[in-house]
């Protein structure tokens, strides 16, 4: 059992548990998916999950932004290193320390069967001395109908409490449909 486990009444499966605070279902053309309740002072990780997700316009990115005080930050503030390869075995890096957001996709595509499935692990949203970060892996069709897989991460470089998390497509365009889940993870803190 963790050190600390028992302390607090747990065993160890307890540790880690993903514990699902909301989920946000899209079945219709939406400008972005805002999650504004992330209980950010009862975890300091979280998991996003986007499922059968698909953009209106072709050739999109899935991208992150985060909110602090309640406004979603909209700044070149964000860094991101993506690494994609190809069913054909083409790869491709994205990276760069000066974006409006971090993206979590390359190259989207809208057609029927063209969707995105990703998870994507936050940290420390809630602490106001620490960057925020996250890590990704993505499967999705892309704009040619080939399948890709992209893993990476971005940063918010601006040490901040972060109190939401907004889902969008970079270089506009809508999520015609998908559904979103964000998690908490259980931690315990051990002193």
């Amino acid at each position: 059992m963790p050190l600390g486990a028992a302390r607090f009444g747990l065993s160890g499966a307890d540790l880690g548990k993903l514990e699902l605070i909301e989920t946000q279902t899209v079945t219709s053309n939406v400008t972005s998916v805002d999650f504004t309740s992330i209980q950010q002072n009862n975890y300091d990780v979280h998991r996003l999950d986007i499922i059968n997700a698909r953009s209106d316009t072709d050739n999109k990115d899935f991208a992150l932004r985060v909110s602090t005080g309640g406004t979603f930050q909209t700044g070149a503030d964000y860094h991101r290193a993506l690494f994609t390869i190809n069913s054909s075995g083409t790869t491709a890096e994205s990276r760069t320390t000066t974006a409006a957001q971090m993206d979590i996709t390359q190259n989207s595509g809208n057609a029927t069967n063209e969707k995105s499935n990703s998870i994507v692990y936050i940290y420390n949203a809630g602490n106001s001395s620490k960057y925020t970060f996250n890590t990704s892996h993505s499967s999705t069709i892309d704009n040619g109908g080939a399948f890709k897989t992209v893993f990476g991460g971005g940063l918010y470089d601006i040490a901040n409490e972060v109190d939401g998390f907004r889902i969008f497509m970079d270089n506009s365009g809508n999520i015609a449909s998908g559904i979103f889940k964000l998690y908490g993870i259980k931690q315990i803190w051990v002193t």
